[in-house]
């Protein structure tokens, strides 16, 4: 179990590891080469070998720092990280961690799919329409998958299809990239001018793809906080 929260994005965990792992192959880099002039240049002089070694202490303790700090970002296990830890300990270990890892990075992103989908932001009285499908036991905004028609366009065609809803004008307001388990998705949402609400609300609700249609607060308990970025004016997350 980690030992702190996620403080940064897989992509900002990978990049302070990365760092980090160079780093401390430069150090081994200046001690061996300190160690080379030591015999072969300065005819036993430690002076070089002193001052490369506080080096590559320091490099070393800012990897085991950087393991610390970003295994849980990156979705590593305590043991994982101990013994991507360990790799710094042989010359040039952490280079053939940081190779390994890209590898299986690689991997693991090319075999997660990417499910794009839309989202109507639809407002009334401060408050945002959200559905319950049938059989889902969660409020949702209402949306869909796109499968091979343009982003819009699917927004328009599920806004005219499933809420009724003429919609000749929307506006991109957010995208949000995220991942859940092995699938990613990578979501928009478009503001959508409403009419009146209690007429959208009878209208919807006679949908037999939906058990329930409301109009919510975003604070709403019911929803987890988990819509709470909506707020933001525009929301751009990649």
């Amino acid at each position: 179990m980690p030992i702190h929260k996620n403080v940064f994005s897989d992509k900002e965990a990978w990049g302070i590891y990365r760092i980090a792992a160079f780093g401390e192959a430069i150090g081994w880099t200046l001690l061996i080469a300190a160690l080379g002039a030591q015999k072969y240049l300065m005819h036993g002089n430690k002076i070089l070998v002193l001052f490369a070694g506080q080096i590559h202490g320091l490099l070393f303790f800012a990897y085991i720092a950087a393991v610390l700090g970003t295994y849980a970002s990156l979705g590593w296990s305590f043991k994982k990280a101990f013994l991507i830890g360990l790799m710094s300990v042989p010359p040039y270990g952490t280079l053939i961690a940081e190779m390994l890892l890209s590898k299986l990075r690689k991997i693991k992103h090319e075999s997660i799919k990417t499910t794009v989908r839309v989202f109507a932001l639809i407002q009334n009285d401060k408050k945002y329409l959200f559905i319950e499908k049938n059989e889902e036991n969660s409020w949702t905004l209402p949306g869909t998958v796109v499968s091979n028609q343009n982003i819009e366009k699917t927004m328009q065609n599920y806004c005219r299809n499933f809420l009724n809803l003429k919609t000749d004008k929307i506006l991109l307001q957010h995208i949000r990239r995220q991942q859940i388990e092995k699938e990613q998705y990578l979501d928009f949402f478009f503001k959508v001018e409403n009419t009146k609400g209690t007429t959208l609300l009878q209208t919807i609700g006679k949908n037999k793809l939906f058990e329930s249609v409301r109009f919510l607060n975003l604070d709403d308990e019911v929803l987890s906080k988990k819509y709470n970025f909506i707020k933001k004016s525009t929301h751009l997350f990649l």
